[in-house]
């Protein structure tokens, strides 16, 4: 039974991840320092760490907290984004408003919502397993968005807005 819901946790943890991975990827045309991107790949561990945690504790009030569905606010957020994309020649604007603290609230409000159901007795070791594995995905997501950049600058743009649009549409699934 135990193995059971931490194979549940696991699989709960890579798909709570899956945001941040195909962001990290996205974000891989603004060409971030080896630094900046382990900042991003820490905010989004400890935000997946702490989001499920505050959803936990406010299970009762989360309806009148949340008017907008994370989804929703979620997708408003990736069009905000391709917006800026779409309207900034050389980044500069992307790199304003996406930075790591930004970024890691926008990919962790499904783990908020998660954090509602989670069961106490194991708590905080899923946000622990949550904090990992979101933390490898961003990393990942930005090393393979690096590799596929690298061959393809000339597409960047359209690659960056077709996954974000690929994400939005699968959101909406």
């Amino acid at each position: 039974m135990v193995l059971i819901l931490y194979i549940e946790t696991i699989l709960i943890a890579i798909s709570l991840s899956m945001d941040a991975f195909s962001l990290a990827i996205s974000l891989s045309t603004l060409k971030l320092k080896n630094i900046k991107v382990y900042r991003y790949a820490f905010m989004v561990g400890l935000f997946h760490f702490i989001m499920p945690i505050g959803g936990n504790l406010l299970r009762k009030i989360i309806d009148k907290i949340i008017i907008v569905p994370s989804k929703t606010l979620f997708i408003i957020i990736i069009i905000f984004i391709i917006i800026g994309i779409l309207l900034d020649k050389e980044n500069n604007i992307s790199k304003k408003i996406l930075n790591p603290i930004l970024f890691a609230f926008i990919v962790s409000i499904d783990s908020f919502s998660v954090g509602v159901s989670l069961n106490k007795s194991i708590l905080i070791i899923s946000c622990g397993i949550f904090s990992v594995t979101s933390s490898l995905f961003t990393l990942i997501g930005f090393k393979i968005g690096n590799i596929i950049y690298n061959n393809s600058t000339k597409y960047t743009k359209f690659i960056s807005i077709s996954i974000l649009i690929i994400v939005i549409i699968l959101k909406l699934i």
